[in-house]
This record gives C-alpha cells, sequence and structure tokens, in this order.
C-alpha cells in the first residue's frame, strides 16, 4: 500500500515537509536535554524543562526554516545544496538562539536554556533533518526504479573524465542505470576506490563481463589510440556489451558533461589510421574574395563542403538544391553558423537550364563544386530515366555553362562506382566524368577536376548506416573468430569479398574448415531474432557467389570436355557446389 502511495506520489507538499522538520527538531531538542541532564547529575530537570526548552527551539527554528524556504525543496531531489541549505538554516537559528542567549544572561542574569543544550541540539538537529530526507529519496528511487531492473555499466578509465561520467548517472535521479565499476591499465588506480567504486585491471575486463549482466561499456578516456578501442569493443562484443564513449571535452556544453553527450562509438573511431589534416592556409589562398557556387548543397556532401567553406574568406556563396526540407535545414544551419549578408540559398533543380543560366550569368562565379546527383544505388536500377537526367544531363547544363560564364575551376563530386561501373547509378556517374575531363581539351578558360568518393561514413548515399544497423543486431551473436570470416568473406571492411582459400590463409585453415565456420555463422545469423536486413544481404551475396560459382563450373567443365573429349561422360563436381556441411566446432 505504501509502495502504491508512494509511485502515485508526485511531489511531497510543503507543509507536509514542514512537519517532518518540526518533528525531528523537536526530537533533537529533546534528545539534547536528555543528554545534557544525564551527563550533568547536580542539575535536576523537570517535566517543563523538557518541553519548555524543545517548544522554544522549535519556535526559533520555523521561524528561520521559513525564511529559508527549506521546506520548499524537492525532497526526492535531495541533493548536496539541499544539504548545505538545511545546515546554514540550523545554524543560523542556533546562533540566534546563542545570542538571544547570552543578551537575557547579560541583562538578568540567567539563560532561557542552557547553552549546552544549544550546543548538543545543532548537530542532532541536522542529523536527523538530512537522515530523513536521505532515507525518503532513496526510497522513493528505489520503489519507481529498483535497482534490479537497472541496467548496469562498467567506465573505462578511471580518471578525471571517468568520474566525471559516473556523476552524470548519479545526478539522474530517475536514471534506469546503474554503474558497477571503473577499469583502468594505470597501475597506480587498480584498486582504489573512486565514488565508491573499485577501481579493477584491465585484464579482467573479460572475466568481469562474462559474469555480470552488464549493457553498456563507456569509454571516458580521451585520445585513446584505435587499436585500444577495437580492442575493447571486441571484448564488449564478445558479451553483447554496447560501447559508448565520452566525446571530448572541448565539445561538453558549458563544460559540463550531460547524459545526452554520451553517444554510441563510430566505426570511424575504430579505423586504424590518423586522420589526414588538411593545409588550410592553401585551400584559403584558392577561396579567399571568391564567388562559389555549390550544388546539392543540402546533401550530407555538398553541406560538408558548406561547413568547411564557411571557415574561410570568400566573396559570395551560392547554395543550390532542390531538395525541400534538406534545404530548410542547410538555411537554419547557415544562419547559426554565420552572417548570412553573402550567402545566397535558392531552390533549383540543375536540370532547368534557363534557370540555372539566369543564376550563372547573375552571380559568375568563380569556382563550381558540384555535388548535386542521385547516388542510391537499388533506386536508380528502378528510375534509369531519373538519373540519367540528374546525374548525366544536370551535370553537362552546368558544365556547358561553366564554360560559358568563365567559371575558374569546377570540381565534380563522382564515385567510386564509376569504376567499372556495373550498376545504372556508376554508369551514369561515368558518362558525366567523361564529359566532363572532355572539356579540359576543348577550351583553357575552366579547368576541370573529378574527384571520386566511396562510402562516405554518415553520408545519405552511404552504406555504412545499414551496415551498422546489420553488425549491432547480427554480428554481435557471433564469436570473434566467425565475425572475423563474414566480414571478410562478404567485404563488409572494404567491399572487397574474399575467396574461401584467401580466408583460409589468413586464418591458417583449410578451406573445407572456413567454409564449416562460415556455415555455422549465417546459420546464427539467419534467426529469426536478427536483422531482416541482414538475411536479405546475406541472401542476396550469396545469391551472387552461387552464381559465380556456376559460372567458373561451367568454365571447368567445358576446358574438360575440350581435353578429354565428348567419351568422357563423367560428372564434374566443384567443391563449391557441395550442400553438406559438416559442422565441426
Amino acid at each position: 500500500m505504501i509502495k502504491k502511495f508512494v509511485q502515485k506520489m508526485t511531489i511531497l507538499p510543503s507543509w507536509v515537509v514542514l512537519i517532518f522538520d518540526i518533528c525531528c527538531v523537536f526530537l533533537a531538542a529533546f534528545f539534547a536535554v536528555f543528554i545534557r541532564g544525564t551527563i550533568n547529575m547536580p542539575s535536576k530537570l523537570s517535566f517543563e524543562d523538557y518541553i519548555t526548552a524543545p517548544l522554544l527551539i522549535v519556535l526559533v527554528r520555523v521561524i528561520v526554516f521559513l525564511a529559508f524556504s527549506t521546506h520548499k525543496m524537492v525532497v526526492r531531489y535531495t541533493n548536496s545544496n539541499n544539504l548545505l541549505k538545511i545546515f546554514f538554516a540550523c545554524s543560523t537559528a542556533s546562533l540566534i538562539l546563542f545570542l538571544a542567549n547570552k543578551t537575557m544572561f547579560f541583562i538578568s542574569g540567567f539563560h532561557i536554556i542552557p547553552m549546552s543544550i544549544i550546543y548538543i541540539e545543532l548537530p542532532m538537529s541536522v542529523a536527523f533533518l538530512v537522515f530523513y530526507r536521505i532515507q525518503f529519496k532513496t526510497y522513493y528511487l528505489e520503489t519507481i526504479n529498483p535497482s534490479k531492473l537497472k541496467k548496469n555499466i562498467v567506465i573505462f578509465g578511471a580518471g578525471e573524465s571517468g568520474i566525471l561520467t559516473k556523476r552524470v548517472f548519479d545526478r539522474d535521479q530517475i536514471s534506469k542505470y546503474n554503474v558497477l565499476s571503473f577499469f583502468d591499465e594505470d597501475p597506480n588506480k587498480i584498486g582504489m576506490n573512486l565514488e565508491s567504486l573499485k577501481v579493477r585491471p584491465y585484464s579482467q575486463l573479460a572475466d568481469y563481463l562474462s559474469k555480470n549482466n552488464i549493457s553498456f561499456l563507456i569509454i571516458s578516456i580521451q585520445n585513446l589510440p584505435a587499436s585500444k578501442k577495437n580492442e575493447i569493443t571486441e571484448i564488449a562484443l564478445q558479451y553483447n556489451v554496447k560501447v559508448l564513449v565520452v566525446p571530448p571535452v572541448m565539445k561538453w556544453i558549458n563544460g559540463e558533461l550531460s547524459f545526452k553527450q554520451i553517444r554510441k562509438i563510430k566505426i570511424e573511431e575504430l579505423l586504424e589510421r590518423e586522420p589526414i589534416d588538411l593545409d588550410k592556409s592553401l585551400v584559403s589562398k584558392d577561396l579567399i574574395l571568391k564567388t562559389i557556387m555549390i550544388t546539392g548543397a543540402a546533401g550530407s556532401i555538398g553541406s560538408e563542403i558548406v561547413r568547411q567553406i564557411l571557415q574561410f574568406e570568400y566573396k559570395k556563396l551560392i547554395l543550390i538544391d532542390n531538395a525541400e526540407t534538406p534545404t530548410f535545414f542547410l538555411t537554419n544551419q547557415c544562419k547559426e553558423l554565420h552572417n548570412m549578408s553573402n550567402i545566397e540559398i535558392l531552390l533549383i533543380d540543375i536540370t532547368d537550364k534557363i534557370k540555372m543560366e539566369e543564376i550563372m550569368s547573375k552571380y559568375k562565379p568563380d569556382i563550381i563544386y558540384h555535388a548535386a546527383a542521385y547516388k542510391h544505388v537499388p533506386l536508380m536500377e528502378d528510375n534509369v530515366n531519373a538519373a540519367i537526367k540528374v546525374n548525366v544531363e544536370g551535370t553537362k547544363n552546368l558544365a556547358d555553362l561553366a564554360v560559358k560564364y568563365e567559371v575558374k575551376k569546377f570540381v565534380m563530386v563522382s564515385t567510386d562506382k564509376a569504376v567499372n561501373p556495373t550498376n545504372v547509378m556508376g554508369a551514369s556517374k561515368r558518362v558525366a566524368e567523361i564529359y566532363v575531363q572532355s572539356l579540359n581539351f576543348e577550351q583553357n578558360n575552366t579547368k576541370f577536376i573529378t574527384t571520386r568518393f566511396g562510402n562516405v561514413m554518415g553520408s545519405n548515399g552511404s552504406v555504412i548506416p545499414i551496415f551498422r544497423e546489420q553488425i549491432e543486431n547480427g554480428l554481435s551473436s557471433l564469436t570473434l573468430r566467425e565475425r572475423k570470416i563474414i566480414t571478410l568473406r562478404f567485404g563488409l571492411e572494404d567491399d572487397q569479398s574474399r575467396t574461401l582459400e584467401e580466408v583460409g590463409k589468413i586464418f591458417e585453415r583449410t578451406r573445407e574448415r572456413i567454409r564449416q565456420i562460415e556455415s555455422k555463422a549465417l546459420r546464427k545469423l539467419r534467426h529469426p531474432t536478427r536483422s531482416e536486413k541482414l538475411v536479405y544481404f546475406l541472401d542476396d551475396s550469396e545469391a551472387y557467389k552461387r552464381k559465380e560459382n556456376e559460372k567458373g563450373k561451367n568454365k571447368k567443365e567445358e576446358n574438360l570436355h575440350q581435353e578429354l573429349g565428348d567419351e568422357s561422360d563423367a560428372d564434374y563436381v566443384s567443391d563449391d557446389d557441395s550442400d553438406e556441411v559438416v559442422d565441426v566446432e
């Protein structure tokens, strides 16, 4: 019944809090009188003494509590500041009693209340007031959010960042997370207690994750090498533990870390390579006091180009896109980052040659970054006309206008799928590349440059977000070896699938053994609890591999028949055609 009452209760009324405070103060004063009478035996206290002194103390304290508004503090959100306020209020009341007592003694020669009672009552009042608040807060939080229902967390890094991370969860009163332990590699920190938690050695991480129901592992150390992040992530994935990271200090809001800033680890953070830092002074020389046009400016690549150019001293920035909502958000971002006086944002389709010519004649850009294009491969397979119109015709329109209006530099953003294209999107971009490059030989005023992007992390056309979901929902169920084999076989890391023989050489195992492991892993991934997208992806990939194997088999059969002649009726069976797999582990 009490539990239901607490769960339904929103905020304890202030008058109820005041009654609790009065009761605590009265008890503290009563015990102070009792202790004083017990210790000071010669002093015989009457029944009136046990009532008069506490009532007088309660009267003074209530007046001070009302002045300090301690009864208006929400009990279930009690924190150190609230407790400090209670201490100051009690100290102020005791000081008033002390001064009143001394004044009365100076006037009449006797104290209103024995001084020893004031000294004893103060710490007892503070203790009672703090105790009941903390007890109520603890019971309330445990009632609405029991510890057994919380998700457990461990923190890698027992430094300042790790301690601040722990405090973030402590501040969140109704947090559904419970920090259990710190882990660190520093021998000076191992074995210590930080924030009431033990610091354990990194070598015990795997064992700890296996024995405890841990949901999240938070990496709090700044500038941790990618190799170490990879290692920690591999350990965490073995036990289905999600990895989160604390952002750099400069990204904290007003110098403080908040709960929402702790995020999932990004794929790019696991790449074991140093980021390339561009010489911005060289870029600045190329852009300074220039009119720059960017097509596809609201897209993922185009908007990043915009953000980078906003850092430099350009003359004017012309941003073009035909998608209404992304362009709206781009406008808001530009307003936040920069003065809009020298920025023009236009909602135009690059295939509209008449409108584009009006823009070119009006602004006469010095540099064009052409990022407008259709990029999604499967979608373009079903919309061939749209791919050709935008990727080929749109690029041709813009390139011709660049020549006509003597643009100094035209940079076309292309794709790696334009290399030996096998799909409509790649083919359309390749045609556009060829046309743009041909213009370099027909004139000398405009310099045409083509740059190819692969799977740009975080871009709208990238498959990496899909793979990220597949990896999180599916591959985490595999062992470390199974994940590596699937990753290599299907080219999840570098878009380069490998044969069974190639993977076997890496693991120093036979071709058949690799196939056994792969088969077992695929059965796990096709379990009903796995991502449907991953199942479709695997099915499509295997169909492609079977098709390639069939081609290889037919070719081998043709060669065999040519060598042996038509007399041979023996069946040639490729190793890859055997569907029977022995599950050996």
